[in-house]
């Protein structure tokens, strides 16, 4: 196998059909070559636990999806379980999705990719076990052809006592707007409705040419996040090459969903070493209504990091109004990187006191990502409960309050010191200086850095004096009130984000009046907002 990574698109590679109206049920018919795939893989054995040590496995099969937890998400995952005691490299993947099913007025939102994952482990979000995930936006049914990817080097690998996962999940959004409905059971009936079905090849490793590749997620955390027109930078995970040998990169998967698919958004991938931009990769527009535009499952890229360097992968999207996004990226590169900056699992807490042990993970941006497990090898989407928190050097969790609430303590050693009370039903932390431990802390109140000094600050919004008012953290704890920007006051959203990248938090606030909707950005500065209109 060569160095060079091919990711095909079949045969409409690089091409989307567009529907005529929304809703439109012209569709374009299987291809050979599609419904080739399709009968081969319908021969596989779907899940497989390899106990003798074959040189080569054909993984294949069809995911017949049913409801998951959520009974507006429809799922499946086929496994592959290397109980033998040699290493097997993952060289290939291909899949076709049947659109079929879609009806008119319907989009759908499929993921489609594969995990590797401990043998006891179903799902997993927090440390980078997702090897390549996809995401598409199909309005109508439509034949986008065998979605393909060759492996680069030497494979991806699958260890002995681990498995590998290949899942996908759907769900219908109504072009009307209402959100994600819950799909009626006799559409499940026949285990055609959005089939994936999928084919991996699987080599043991001394049949291989080539050394093994690293799949690296940036975010190394689970990818859920608010996208606003200030924050168009999606959360990500910096590496450094910290090995004493160049670091080839490959390839770069992009994983890009809109979860409200009613609202339009741009989107491109920035590739930088040493923090300077060497190559942008753009990336189809979401357009409610259309079908998302086909991409490669993986872009081809050809970069090396010299021992000691740095390699960033940054998603760009850029949306009319804040929405919540999923981004990731996935970098195809030698053995090698390391995160920079990012504390996962900081300590053991139950939030939610259900007997399981919750995740908690500090990003390098100084925000605390939560995912609350609901079961055994199971565990939500992980969420963003206190931005731009800042540097935390030690985090302990405090003794549950009367009414089970869990309050984490957040210190460091310029003196920062902050209690974290954790509310679940609402995925957010309510913050308070320890100095300042008692005083009213609000539901409604909006925490950042808003002077850049590297301590929390409090933003409340007195509505009726229309008045922003910014009370500023320090090592003594929180000082008063102080009016940082006047003549707003209704307000709906609002959104923490350093939108100039000077190190100061800034506001994206949105409302809506006779006019319309309203966006202002609040720049952060020493002592008060600068505020201008956001961009459109």
């Amino acid at each position: 196998m060569t160095g060079a990574l091919c990711s095909c698109g079949g045969d409409n590679q690089g091409q989307a059909t567009r529907p005529s109206s929304p809703g439109s049920e012209t569709s374009t018919p299987p291809t050979t070559a599609t419904q080739q795939f399709v009968d081969r893989a319908k021969e596989g054995t779907g899940s497989i636990d390899l106990v003798n040590a074959t040189d080569t496995v054909i993984f294949s099969g069809c995911l017949r999806k049913n409801k998951t937890e959520d009974p507006r998400t429809v799922g499946a995952a086929a496994f592959f379980t290397n109980l033998t005691q040699a290493e097997y490299r993952l060289v290939d993947f291909a899949y076709v999705m049947d659109t079929s099913g879609i009806r008119t007025g319907e989009s759908v939102e499929t993921d489609v990719g594969f995990t590797v994952l401990p043998r006891s482990a179903l799902v997993a979000l927090n440390s980078g076990e997702e090897l390549l995930i996809t995401h598409r936006y199909d309005t109508q049914p439509n034949d986008r052809g065998v979605s393909s990817i060759t492996i680069p080097q030497g494979g991806l690998a699958i260890a002995p006592n681990q498995r590998l996962s290949i899942g996908s999940v759907s769900a219908i959004f109504p072009l009307d707007g209402s959100g994600a409905k819950v799909i009626d059971d006799s559409r499940l009936a026949d285990g055609s409705l959005f089939q994936v079905c999928y084919s991996a090849t699987l080599k043991r490793s001394d049949w291989v040419t080539g050394g093994r590749i690293v799949s690296y997620r940036s975010p190394y955390r689970d990818r859920s996040y608010v996208a606003d027109p200030a924050r168009t930078t999606a959360p990500f995970t910096s590496f450094r090459n910290t090995s004493d040998k160049p670091v080839r990169v490959y390839g770069i998967g992009s994983f890009i969903s809109n979860l409200s698919s009613t609202e339009p958004s741009t989107h491109s991938v920035e590739v930088l070493i040493n923090n300077q931009t060497v190559t942008t990769i753009q990336l189809p527009a979401h357009v409610p209504g259309q079908n998302s535009g086909s991409l490669p499952l993986a872009h081809p890229v050809d970069l090396t990091i010299a021992p000691g360097a740095t390699l960033t992968v940054k998603g760009k999207v850029t949306p009319n109004r804040a929405i919540v996004f999923d981004f990731a990226a996935f970098i195809f590169a030698d053995e090698g990187l390391t995160s920079i900056d990012e504390n996962l699992d900081m300590l053991p807490v139950d939030f939610n006191a259900d007997g399981y042990t919750d995740i908690v993970d500090l990003d390098s941006s100084g925000s605390f990502w939560v995912s609350l497990r609901v079961g055994q090898g199971l565990q939500n989407t992980q969420q963003e409960w206190a931005r731009a928190v800042g540097k935390v050097d030690r985090l302990i969790a405090l003794q549950p309050s009367q009414s089970g609430s869990v309050t984490l303590q957040a210190t460091n050693n310029a003196g920062l010191c902050l209690n974290m009370k954790s509310v679940p039903s609402m995925a957010r932390f309510i913050l308070e200086y320890c100095q300042n431990a008692g005083s009213p802390s609000l539901e409604s109140d909006i925490w950042g850095d808003f002077n850049g000094d590297g301590f929390s600050d409090r933003l409340r919004v007195d509505a009726p004096a229309k008045a922003y008012l910014v009370a500023l953290g320090s090592a003594t704890g929180l000082g008063p009130d102080s009016i940082w920007a006047g003549g707003y006051g209704a307000v709906e959203k609002m959104f923490v984000s350093d939108a100039n990248g000077d190190g100061a938090s800034d506001v994206l606030a949105e409302w809506t009046n006779a006019s319309g909707l309203q966006c202002k950005i609040f720049y952060g500065a020493r002592d008060r907002f600068r505020v201008e209109d956001c961009p459109r």
